[in-house]
């Protein structure tokens, strides 16, 4: 560790390492017991009447990253998982787009299910959805249903609480087609009333309702039966507990949220780590709609039927319900400073690439002075607007933002972060603009990145320090 003059003109983030070393500095002398190199027994002494150095709010906070299922399973507080049909094997060797659902049928039911990607989707960056076509035999109705497994073991379920259901369907039968829900256990018990809902049209329409199931369990499943017949189309399945933290509508899971609460974080930083850099930095957009991109804010806000998906980088599924706008909420719901991080076109994470393109630089640079907006800006202002839509017409007060991470390429990124720099200090002088020194905490890479930091007089470096106490 070494302790370097890291003087910022605003008030800032200080380092994990710069920390430790002024408290250990500031509190503690150690004194050997002998002057004998051989005597490994030290006394210490500890000034109980002194006093350190002052420890800001914002000198320690957490770091979020959706890996391991932080996000879709873990904090976000929707229970279904491949809610959208998206899964495949682009996130994951082992996905299908029927991914953690079972197909069921009864009542001599014939017919067909499947997941289509055409014209008729809910719309262009939502682009799979369910095709389920009902026939009934003898003059029957045919029956078709859908059980969806959840995360892990399956959906956590507690008895006489309150879980939103929703989806966007459509049918072309003109007497309408009827959807039942409800919860049930991995054997097939049912745990709620049904819940019953008629589909009529062929136009995309959400219809939504509560479920409430009559015993607690770990392991529970939403299973949907179509009954009818002609086309069905269903996307969007979805099932919310309604008690999510501080009641936010798509939000997040209350005991999870709590427990960061609780810690008091001085800042949160998101939403990556590897994600922020890793993969292609263009658009989900025609012709390849490309699905392993570098995080990209403005694909996780708004309507969560109309938010891209992307192939998360940890090897599995990333739905982007969590996004930007959950985010800032979260961190002004936990009293944390937010601290964002956006692409600087330099991959990490190993895979060590610069994109050289002039055009697509400048789009990622208006993208972020466009979070900047998001974040601050006015109702009057375009993304101001979009946030206000969204449900919080107050500015975020965002102070601080990143660019980069742990990238291996010094002089490839600085020229990079130089532009991004530029740009913000020239809209935005009141923003704290973050640098970073690489993935370790020595080395080449990060002493060429304190050097070209210390030269252009950065106000901030982000160290990362992935050692072994």
């Amino acid at each position: 560790m070494r302790p370097r003059n890291r003087t910022t003109r605003r008030t800032g983030v200080v380092t994990g390492g710069l920390l430790a070393t002024s408290l250990a500095a500031g509190l503690l002398t150690q004194t050997p017991a002998a002057a004998d190199p051989a005597v490994t027994d030290y006394t210490l002494s500890v000034d109980a009447a002194g006093t350190g150095p002052a420890i800001g709010p914002t000198m320690y906070g957490v770091f979020f990253e959706d890996i391991n299922n932080a996000a879709d399973g873990g904090l976000y507080a929707e229970l279904v998982q491949n809610r959208s049909f998206e899964f495949g094997p682009v996130d994951n060797r082992s996905y299908t787009p029927l991914t953690a659902w079972q197909q069921t049928a009864s009542g001599g039911a014939t017919g067909s299910l499947a997941v289509v990607d055409d014209a008729e989707r809910l719309n262009e960056r939502n682009r799979n959805h369910l095709r389920v076509d009902l026939t009934g035999t003898g003059g029957t109705t045919g029956r078709f249903g859908i059980v969806n497994s959840g995360y892990g073991a399956g959906m956590a379920l507690k008895e006489g609480r309150r879980y939103d259901f929703s989806v966007w369907a459509r049918t072309d039968d003109a007497a309408g087609t009827r959807l039942t829900a409800e919860l049930r256990t991995a054997d097939g018990t049912v745990l709620t009333a049904p819940l019953g809902i008629t589909v009529r049209g062929d136009r995309w329409t959400k219809y939504t309702g509560t479920l409430v199931p009559k015993v607690t369990t770990a392991a529970g499943r939403l299973a949907v039966t179509a009954a009818g017949s002609g086309t069905l189309r269903l996307d969007m399945v979805s099932l919310f507990p309604r008690d999510t933290y501080k009641g936010r509508a798509n939000g997040l899971r209350k005991d999870l949220a709590e427990k960061i609460a609780a810690l008091n974080p001085g800042f949160l930083r998101f939403p990556g780590g590897c994600l922020v850099n890793t993969g292609s930095h263009h658009a989900y957009e025609a012709p390849k709609w490309e699905r392993r991109r570098s995080y990209q804010w403005k694909d996780t806000v708004g309507p969560v039927e109309q938010r891209a998906v992307n192939a998360n980088f940890w090897g599995y599924h990333q739905s982007y319900g969590l996004g930007y706008y959950e985010y800032f909420q979260f961190a002004e719901d936990i009293g944390a400073m937010p601290l964002p991080v956006v692409p600087a076109l330099v991959t990490g994470c190993g895979e060590n690439q610069a994109t050289d393109d002039p055009a697509l630089l400048e789009r990622h640079v208006q993208d972020t002075l466009d979070l900047i907006e998001f974040a601050n800006g006015p109702v009057t202002s375009t993304w101001g607007r979009k946030r206000a839509e969204m449900g919080h017409p107050k500015p975020f007060g965002l102070t601080h933002l990143g660019v980069g991470n742990e990238e291996n390429l010094p002089d490839a990124f600085f020229a990079r972060f130089t532009e991004f720099r530029k740009a913000i200090e020239a809209e935005h002088p009141e923003i704290t603009i973050v640098s970073n020194s690489g993935p370790a905490s020595e080395g080449a890479t990060f002493d060429r990145l304190w050097e070209l930091n210390r030269q252009a007089g950065v106000d901030m470096v982000d160290e990362h320090y992935d050692n072994s106490p």
